[in-house]
C-alpha cells in the first residue's frame, strides 16, 4: 500500500487533483497523523457511487466522474502500476516485496529516550505492547 496508495489517490481524485493537493496531503504517515488524508474522500465517494447509504454525500462525483466502471478501471490501473514498479524493483513474487518502515518509527522528545519503537496500528487507536522476558 505504501507504493499503491498515492497512485490510487491520484486516480481517484483526478478531476480535482491539483486543488485537493494544495489543501492537504494524500495521507499523513503514522504515528503522527494518519487521521487526515484523501482516504476519507475516497471512502465516502465510493460508497455513494456503489449505492450505499451515505449521510452527507458530496455534491460532486469524484472517482471515475461518477461512473462505476471508470472508477474501477482507474483504481485497478493505479494498483497495476504499483505492482509493475515493485515487480521491476524487487522481483515478481509479492511475498518477497519489502518496504522500509524507518520513517514510521515512533521518536520521543529529544533527551527523553534515545531509542525509537515500531509503530503498530490497532483498531482502537495506537497501542504499544511491551513485554519483558519471564514477566507477563
Amino acid at each position: 500500500m505504501d507504493r499503491a496508495w498515492p497512485k490510487i489517490a491520484d486516480a481517484f481524485m483526478e478531476p480535482q487533483l491539483d486543488e485537493l493537493a494544495s489543501l492537504f496531503s494524500r495521507y499523513d504517515l503514522p504515528p503522527g497523523g494518519q487521521y487526515s488524508g484523501w482516504h476519507q474522500y475516497f471512502d465516502r465517494d465510493v460508497r455513494d457511487l456503489l449505492g450505499r447509504n451515505v449521510k452527507k454525500p458530496f455534491r460532486n462525483d469524484y472517482c471515475g466522474d461518477g461512473d462505476v466502471q471508470a472508477c474501477r478501471d482507474a483504481v485497478w490501473g493505479a494498483i497495476q502500476e504499483a505492482v509493475d514498479e515493485l515487480t521491476a524493483e524487487q522481483g515478481p513474487n509479492p511475498n518477497l516485496w519489502r518496504s522500509d518502515a524507518t520513517r514510521e518509527r515512533i521518536r520521543f522528545a529529544p533527551g527523553l529516550l534515545r531509542t525509537t519503537i515500531r509503530y503498530t496500528n490497532r483498531p482502537s487507536g495506537i497501542q504499544q505492547v511491551i513485554s519483558f522476558d519471564g514477566h507477563r
